[in-house]
């Protein structure tokens, strides 16, 4: 009986410390690096034309 309770309080603390840790906004301290277009200079697209965005995500 007492390793059923204890059982239950770690697993009570377990979920009680994995719900308070997620959160639904988070924010990283991302930097635009650059914008690149795979076209030649004089290509003309008359449709949706698609853009890499290159980004820098600080380590520290």
């Amino acid at each position: 009986m007492v390793a059923v309770n204890n059982a239950c309080r770690a697993l009570f603390i377990f979920i009680a410390f994995t719900l308070m840790g997620c959160q639904s906004n988070v924010e990283l301290p991302a930097q635009l690096v650059a914008v690149v277009d795979n076209y030649p200079p004089n290509y003309i697209p008359d449709y949706y034309c698609p853009l890499n965005i290159v980004s820098s995500i600080p380590t520290h």
